[in-house]
């Protein structure tokens, strides 16, 4: 009983190790083939990406630039002249030699049609010595550098008036007189930037001799 035993151990001790070893290679079957973690799924190709953005157009632009200086002798032309154009009015009074007159009038300021050569006319009538005058003159300043506020003015222009004559016991006539006037004199600029002017004149013709005048700029 006891050898019958011990066989049945020893077989099994031999059958045991081969049975599951068949049982193992079964279940291997029948699972199939697995997968090798070092053996990685190929990546995708990649899609080219097309941007969305606009072309950029790289030529340089061309800039055009029109020259508009602050300065008003930059817009003399070529020649050296520039229209007129206003810029403000005075007043003036003043007396006058043969005939003796008082003066009033009112002048105009044009700008500078040259370097440093001003237009501007005037408008007087005097009264007195039995004459009554009315005048304009297109007179022309030139104009030397300034002193601190000082600035001294030479020029001239030519005059146009009516003399209306009035003598006692004689009749009266009027009269259209053309002269030339020759001038000079200077301004100061005030603190409130309006400039007071003396002016001196001497008149070829028969409507004056001399003159003197004072005045504003405003």
């Amino acid at each position: 009983m006891r050898r019958e035993r011990r066989g049945l151990r020893v077989l099994w001790s031999l059958v045991a190790p081969v049975w599951m070893l068949a049982g193992a290679s079964l279940a291997a079957a029948e699972s199939g083939p697995t997968a090798s973690p070092s053996a990685a799924a190929p990546a995708p190709a990649a899609t080219p990406v097309t941007s969305a953005l606009p072309a950029v157009n790289t030529t340089p632009a061309v800039v055009t630039m029109t020259n508009t200086p602050d300065d008003p002798a930059a817009e003399i032309d070529d020649d050296g002249f520039r229209a007129p154009r206003w810029l403000g009015w005075g007043v003036r009074f003043g007396v006058a030699s043969d005939p003796d007159q008082v003066l009033a009038g009112v002048q105009f300021d044009f700008g500078d049609v040259a370097r440093r050569v001003y237009l501007e006319p005037n408008i007087e009538i005097g009264v007195g010595d039995n004459h009554t005058i009315l005048k304009t003159t297109g007179a022309l300043h030139y104009r030397f550098q300034r002193q601190r506020s000082f600035r001294p003015f030479v020029g001239g222009g030519i005059t146009l008036g009516l003399d209306y004559k009035d003598p006692p016991n004689r009749g009266s006539s009027t009269d259209f007189e053309i002269a030339l006037r020759l001038l000079g004199g200077g301004t100061w600029t005030l603190k409130s930037r309006r400039e007071f002017f003396v002016e001196g004149a001497i008149i070829i013709g028969d409507l004056h001799d001399f003159q003197v005048m004072l005045g504003w700029r405003f």
